[in-house]
């Protein structure tokens, strides 16, 4: 391999030059995941190095002494972004070698060799949080379908190892740009009732991305299966997505997707919500990517400015909530009709009906949290966050909070609190 001081092709080399503001000299402990003493292969310094994993990039740092019997610091980055890792054992003069086989999307690789098992399973573990692995069907069998999504269809599957089940959700290896996108979604939130990533496997056909199992049904099936909810089990659910959409908000990101299908619930003996789960996160995009003339979503559920293709915000997602919560107490969407035409012409008008049947039940602050929500000028919607203190939620929200703080209390007088752990939407029982 050519010199460190040259300029190598980019297509035929794995290492480069960290960009200035990944200097491994500046990064944060916290950040980096991995680190270990390695032997590397295919790189110009043969022998020891240091080699960390940090912020989505593999780095290596080794000393060289020049002609002038000056010792030089070299250090050098490799994007993990496209990567694929696979694990191999080989036998060289009779020595058994462990390593991983790291390969970039132009086909330059590199290989790190590791004195034991356990060191390897540590760098695959962290590794597959960036790299594509290979070879799913040795790692997972499928059990059942979950569901259909934008750009895939989601499994049951169990992993062989663990004898653990994961959602896996799979799609054409054709819509590879779509699935790394909500990809990078997820690994920015990590938030108990989002689903976390956990690998991704590419085969020349599909991608199977792998993420941790959430519990319950979706909400469509539930409303199938069981009917409408009463009012006082929809706050609670209502009340926990509003939460969850509230933090997806404060990271920049809107899911442009909140429907029934969308939302999974847990709901024990019918009276207690377990948890509540936003999934699918294919056509989310950050706030800074929202234009004029895009509309994407699903007709019902849709804000009228997306409709009408005009510039949007997260309050979009704020509508799509207000017709969610309609959608719980009702058992159907208040735009429902025989054509998708006709559906998205009321979508459009946003004209709700609280006339007779169940809504003779339903108490005023719910109608007003609905017509609130589902409001046909967006400046007029709340955001998620001032949803949270409308009446209809309000009591849940401060009884969340105090519940929080005696829970925050409770863990410091333990001295256990893990920095680590995701932030958490809905994981206090109210």
């Amino acid at each position: 391999m050519n010199a460190v001081e040259q300029a190598p092709s980019p297509q035929l080399t794995f290492w480069q030059l960290p960009p200035s503001s990944m200097r491994l000299a500046v990064l944060p402990l916290c950040d980096i995941l991995c680190e270990a003493t390695l032997l590397l292969s295919d790189v110009h310094f043969t022998g020891i190095r240091q080699v960390y994993i940090a912020k989505g990039g593999l780095w290596y740092s080794a000393v060289r002494t020049t002609q002038t019997g000056q010792d030089r610091r070299i250090r050098r980055w490799a994007d993990l972004g496209q990567a694929s890792v696979q694990s191999f054992q080989e036998v060289t003069n009779r020595e058994f070698s462990l390593g991983l086989s790291l390969t970039s999307i132009s086909n330059a690789g590199v290989d790190l060799y590791f004195p034991n098992e356990a060191l390897l399973d540590l760098w695959l573990s962290k590794l597959q949080l960036f790299c594509r692995l290979h070879n799913f069907q040795e790692d997972f069998r499928l059990l059942y379908k979950l569901g259909s999504g934008q750009f895939g269809t989601v499994f049951a599957a169990l992993e062989y190892s663990s004898n653990l089940i994961y959602a896996v959700k799979i799609v054409s290896r054709s819509q590879r740009k779509e699935i790394d996108h909500e990809m990078a979604i997820l690994k920015e939130l990590k938030l108990a009732s989002v689903p976390q990533v956990r690998q991704m496997y590419e085969d020349p056909c599909k991608i199977s991305l792998v993420m941790h199992l959430s519990a319950g049904l979706d909400v469509r099936s539930y409303l199938s299966r069981f009917g409408p909810l009463p009012e006082a089990l929809a706050r609670k659910v209502v009340f926990s997505l509003t939460r969850t959409l509230s933090l997806v908000h404060q990271h920049g990101i809107i899911h442009r997707d909140v429907k029934p299908e969308n939302v999974l619930i847990d709901i024990r003996h019918k009276r207690e919500v377990s948890s509540v789960s936003l999934v699918d996160f294919g056509l989310a995009i950050h706030c800074d990517q929202a234009r004029a003339g895009s509309c994407s979503g699903t007709a019902g559920y849709l804000a009228p400015e997306l409709l009408q293709l005009q510039l949007f915000d997260c309050k979009a997602d704020v509508f799509s909530l207000g017709v969610f919560t309609y959608t719980l107490l009702a058992g159907e969407c208040p735009f429902a009709s025989s054509t998708m035409q006709r559906i998205a012409y009321l979508n459009s008008r946003c004209r709700l009906s609280f006339a007779g049947g169940i809504w003779r039940h339903v108490s005023k602050d719910c109608l007003a949290f609905i017509a609130a929500l589902a409001c046909l000028e967006p400046g007029k919607r709340p955001t998620a966050a001032e949803a949270l203190e409308l009446p209809w939620l309000s009591g849940l929200q401060h009884q969340f909070e105090e519940l929080s703080l005696a829970k925050v209390r409770k863990e410091n007088t333990s001295d256990s609190i893990a920095s680590t752990q995701p932030e958490e939407a809905n994981s206090i029982n109210i």
